[in-house]
């Protein structure tokens, strides 16, 4: 998903521009982050708009919103989940019949087959391209992988594992790229 700003809007109310200060509202362009965040998915059009937040520490979950504008596979501002940062190492596999996601060995969460190939098999990619790598790939056992996360660096996943361009692709991003946690969401039902 990308995140898009609007011009800036004067307001006279002193509440209201205390909070444009502490807070960045964007919409949501693209599906990336599908069903959590929606890009004109209601009858009126309208996308979700979320609310960023600079201050505080980000954390492992979070939604973020990262500018990578520089990067050539993004070349945007993009919205991501948190799943590791730096220390982590992260595993994306086939167990019992579903893709599991998991870091340091602790499921995080696992997905349907018909919801992740396209991270999976990204994932699967990725470590195997970079297998001379020995201080970022470890193999975990014959046919899976775990990136480890360097100082400096965060790993993002999109909710909708089958479109997501993201640190399954592309490995590990710059957390100098973060530019903060999506803190609220109106969502495009409630935006009529």
């Amino acid at each position: 998903d990308i995140a898009y700003f609007p011009d800036t809007e004067s307001y006279s109310y002193m509440l209201v521009a205390g909070f444009n200060i502490l807070y960045t509202r964007a919409y949501v362009n693209g599906f990336s982050m599908y069903p959590t965040l929606n890009e004109q998915l209601s009858t009126t059009n309208k996308q979700d708009v979320i609310y960023i937040s600079n201050f505080g520490k980000v954390q492992k979950n979070d939604i973020i919103v990262m500018d990578l504008r520089d990067h050539s596979n993004f070349g945007n501002f993009t919205i991501k989940r948190l799943i590791a940062t730096a220390g982590d190492i992260v595993s994306i596999a086939i167990e019992n019949g579903h893709y599991v996601l998991k870091v340091n060995d602790q499921l995080i969460y696992t997905k349907d087959f018909s919801d992740g190939l396209n991270t999976y098999d990204s994932f699967r990619a990725y470590a195997k391209s970079h297998l001379t790598e020995t201080s970022r790939i470890v193999r975990l056992d014959n046919d899976n992988y775990g990136v480890k996360i360097h100082q400096g660096e965060v790993f993002v996943l999109g909710d909708n594992w089958n479109v997501s361009v993201d640190s399954s692709l592309v490995g590990p991003l710059n957390e100098k790229t973060v530019l903060g946690k999506v803190s609220f969401i109106i969502h495009s039902s409630q935006n009529e």
